[in-house]
């Protein structure tokens, strides 16, 4: 991904994302009321999974982490839209927050350049892990050819599934080790020298600060 997952997000923030657009009103509101819904009960479903042991791997481009930290907290946007930004702040304290409380279940790691596909795959060391692939790639490696003809797709076929599995070992050689180790004091420390570029380091700090007054797993 170009940033943490997105199981982080305040729910303010990702209800700001872009919707389409409904065919009046009370389609619209139903939407918003729909995703709210969802979006708690992903949150409360993924707290229930870390209390059982499961883990959660991401790897994120470093180019397009620089990209998507420059959209959210450059100076014209902190000016713009300083509530979006705050939420971004919050966004990645509570990504930081997990991985300092409990770095064996949420690790991020920073590759040196863009994996060629933009993917997830759920239970992936269990007995049936199934692939989403969203149909969407940051970066195309100058194929200047790429038509992305092919939209999304969900599957739990054994020889695809092995596929992505080989994608998946290619972004862990490609983890910058500097980050890697030392984790989760590094990740920390990587995110926090990324935020001080855009003035906002000591707002990062007082958020996490914030949710690291208790160990148990909660976010904003």
């Amino acid at each position: 991904k170009n940033r943490p997952s997105g199981l982080f997000m305040p729910h303010e923030l990702y209800m700001m994302k872009e919707y389409p657009y409904e065919e009046n009103d009370n389609a619209a509101l139903f939407r918003y009321r729909l995703t709210e819904a969802l979006l708690k009960e992903r949150s409360q479903l993924y707290i229930k999974n870390c209390s059982s042991g499961c883990r959660l791997d991401t790897y994120i481009c470093k180019a397009c982490l620089d990209q998507y930290l420059n959209k959210h907290l450059a100076q014209k946007e902190q000016q713009e839209q300083p509530r979006k930004t705050f939420l971004v702040i919050q966004y990645f304290a509570n990504a930081l927050s997990l991985a300092i409380k409990r770095p064996h279940l949420h690790r991020m790691f920073i590759m040196e350049r863009c994996p060629y596909f933009h993917f997830q795959i759920q239970d992936a060391e269990g007995t049936q892990p199934k692939i989403t692939y969203p149909g969407r790639k940051i970066h195309t490696f100058n194929n200047h050819h790429d038509r992305r003809n092919l939209a999304a797709f969900t599957t739990d076929l054994p020889h695809l599934v092995n596929h992505f599995k080989q994608e998946i070992a290619m972004c862990q050689g490609a983890a910058v080790t500097e980050i890697t180790e030392n984790y989760p004091e590094s990740i920390y420390s990587y995110l926090l020298e990324a935020f001080k570029r855009y003035g906002a380091e000591d707002a990062l700090q007082k958020e996490l600060s914030i949710l690291m007054k208790t160990d148990t797993i909660h976010f904003f």
